[in-house]
């Protein structure tokens, strides 16, 4: 970032409201020589499409990172709510938010596609059983968060489901396409 053309004009950032902050620095990071600086080449894009570009990454890192946050709470609540689940503090919860959510998304997919009759079977219960070997996976890998008992990982499955699925429908809700 061109921090002296934030201070241009004499002000010093502590003398400026959040409001010409933030001007400022949309105006360096919308410049397409700043973009060229930071070797950052769109080919036949005009200025005034960068900025659309930079709004669409910032938000995109912006809503994995509130995803990730939710995730860490929600690990938080269920060690709260479960007995036999702990968490030691706030970094293990975020350590195992991102580990869960890595298990899910390789070991535990492929676990739910191999056993998918099995889920018709039991009309989706034995879905909870994968997610609570996966928690217990997640246990024995992060130091701080600890799962005791398969009963406690089932519940604690149970419960991060709903609680993952409440916080994000109060915090993240669904945009409507209509707009």
């Amino acid at each position: 970032m061109d921090v002296r053309a934030l201070l241009r004009g004499g002000k010093f950032l502590r003398e400026m409201t959040a409001g010409q902050v933030v001007a400022r620095l949309q105006k360096i990071v919308t410049s397409p020589k700043t973009w060229e600086k930071w070797g950052i080449h769109c080919v036949g894009m005009t200025s005034r499409e960068y900025p659309l570009i930079v709004c669409l990454a910032f938000g995109e890192f912006m809503r994995l990172l509130l995803n990730w946050v939710l995730s860490a709470v929600a690990v938080w609540i269920v060690a709260q709510l479960v007995p036999g689940v702990h968490v030691s503090g706030a970094t293990s919860a975020l350590i195992a938010a991102l580990v869960i959510g890595f298990i899910n998304a390789t070991i535990g997919a492929l676990l739910k596609i191999i056993t998918f009759p099995l889920t018709l079977v039991t009309l989706g219960i034995f879905w909870f059983v994968i997610n609570a070997l996966m928690l217990e996976l997640a246990s024995a890998l992060v130091p701080g968060f600890q799962i005791h008992g398969f009963l406690a990982a089932f519940i604690g499955a149970i419960v991060l489901s709903v609680v993952n699925l409440v916080l994000k429908a109060i915090v993240m809700p669904k945009q409507d396409d209509h707009h």
